[in-house]
């Protein structure tokens, strides 16, 4: 009898320790893991920005430093996640600029070609039009 309740306590244990298949110890990446980037891909990056957690600690348009021209858009977690939004063309956003200070506002109008999310623990995962 105490080899059953043995059993039954460790069974008990081990399951209520472990996580649902496909969650990780990152609820921010767990949540962005939920979206289909696909979808999101193909609309304005404000579509994206309204549904990722906004926790993030940085965001800022980066770009080709050679040819002052932004290439993207980078967000990042403190957990070590960034989540990185290319566009195919500009059309709200001069993407030339001799001083590297490119308009946020303008950016999340661009229509979104390729979103990628980096986690140094975690496989990235990707969407594009």
């Amino acid at each position: 009898m105490r080899t059953y309740q043995l059993i039954a306590l460790m069974l008990i244990s081990f399951f209520s320790s472990t996580k649902s298949i496909g969650q990780t110890n990152d609820p921010v990446y767990d949540s962005v893991a939920q979206l289909n980037l696909n979808q999101l891909a193909g609309k304005p990056v404000d579509s994206l920005l309204h549904v990722i957690p906004q926790s993030y600690t940085d965001i800022g348009i980066w770009g080709v430093i050679a040819k002052n021209k932004a290439r993207g858009l980078s967000i990042r977690y403190a957990s070590g996640m960034t989540i990185t939004v290319i566009p195919k063309v500009f059309i709200f956003m001069n993407p030339i600029d001799s001083n590297r200070i490119w308009n946020l506002t303008l950016f999340k109008k661009e229509t979104a070609h390729y979103i990628t999310v980096m986690h140094p623990d975690k496989p990235t995962l990707t969407g594009g039009e």
